[in-house]
C-alpha cells in the first residue's frame, strides 16, 4: 500500500469535505451535472403545483444549486461543511440562493419550501437507520402539504462492481490528491480515503476518511414510509425510467401527504 494511505490516528483526520473543498468542482467534472439539472427540473415540471422555492440539504460547493437557480428556482442550500459552504459562497452571486452550514440533524425546520433534493449519494452518509427515519421525517416538516422529496443513493450493486479497490490521484491547480475507495459486502460501509497536499509538499497533506452505508432500496422504501411520506417513484439512475435491480444510483421521489 502506498505510503500515503497508512493508517492514521482519527484526531490526524480532516473532517469530511474539509481537505478537498478546495478542489472539489474541478475533482467532479466528470459528473453531468446539467443533465441531472435537466432531470431534476423535468420532475418539477410534472407537478400540478411546479415547485419553486426549494431546499437542497447536502448542497456542498453550489453545483446543482447555481444550475436549479438560473431556470429560476429559489434555492437555500445547506451542508455540514463550512469549507465547501465557503467554496459556494465566494463562487456565487445570486439573489435566488442561500448557503448556511448545517447538519442533516439541525438544519432549521421554521421555513417551509415546496421541496427538496439530496443529491449525489449525499443519503449515504446516515449510517444508522433510526437517524435516515429521524432525517426523512426532519425533511418533512419543512415541505409545504403536497410537497415533494428527490434524493438518490449510490445503490450496492453500484459499490460492488465499480468501488472495491478503487483509486484515482491526480493534480488540480497545483495540489495532489489521491482518493482510494472500497466497500464490504458484509457491512455496506462504503470508504474513501483522501489525502491532498501541494505538490512536492507531502508533508502538508491533509487526510479525510468517509464512510457510507449503503442501503438496500428495501430499506429506503421502508424508512420513507415509516417517516409518514408517500413513495410515488422510483427512478433508474438520473433517466425517467424505473428503478430495476442493477440500478448503479436510484432517485426516489416521496411526497408529502396524508395515506
Amino acid at each position: 500500500m502506498d505510503d500515503t494511505f497508512s493508517p492514521g490516528k482519527s484526531k490526524d483526520l480532516a473532517p469530511p469535505y474539509q481537505a478537498i473543498a478546495r478542489i472539489y468542482d474541478k475533482m467532479m467534472l466528470h459528473v453531468e451535472y446539467d443533465h441531472w439539472a435537466a432531470f431534476l427540473t423535468a420532475l418539477f415540471d410534472r407537478e400540478i403545483n411546479p415547485p419553486r422555492r426549494i431546499i437542497e440539504l447536502g448542497c456542498g460547493s453550489g453545483v446543482m444549486a447555481e444550475k436549479l437557480s438560473r431556470c429560476g428556482y429559489q434555492i437555500t442550500g445547506y451542508d455540514r461543511s463550512q469549507a465547501m459552504i465557503a467554496v459556494a459562497r465566494g463562487k456565487i452571486k445570486d439573489d435566488n440562493l442561500r448557503f448556511e452550514t448545517a447538519t442533516f440533524a439541525d438544519f432549521p425546520t421554521e421555513e417551509k419550501f415546496d421541496a427538496a433534493i439530496c443529491l449525489y449519494d449525499s443519503i449515504n452518509y446516515i449510517l444508522d437507520y433510526g437517524e435516515l427515519i429521524k432525517f426523512l421525517a426532519r425533511v418533512k416538516e419543512v415541505i409545504t402539504p403536497g410537497g415533494i422529496f428527490i434524493f438518490d443513493i449510490c445503490t450496492r450493486w453500484n459499490s460492488f462492481i465499480n468501488f472495491r479497490g478503487f483509486f484515482d490521484d491526480g493534480e488540480i491547480d497545483g495540489w495532489y490528491y489521491q482518493r482510494r475507495s472500497d466497500y464490504s459486502s458484509k457491512t455496506h460501509i462504503h470508504t474513501n480515503d483522501f489525502v491532498v497536499y501541494p505538490r512536492f509538499e507531502p508533508s502538508r497533506q491533509q487526510r479525510e476518511h468517509h464512510e457510507q452505508f449503503i442501503y438496500s432500496a428495501g430499506q429506503i422504501q421502508s424508512a420513507i414510509k415509516k417517516a409518514g411520506w408517500k413513495l410515488e417513484a422510483k427512478f433508474d439512475d438520473i433517466t425517467l425510467r424505473s428503478a430495476k435491480l442493477h440500478s448503479l444510483r436510484v432517485h426516489f421521489l416521496a411526497r408529502n401527504c396524508k395515506f
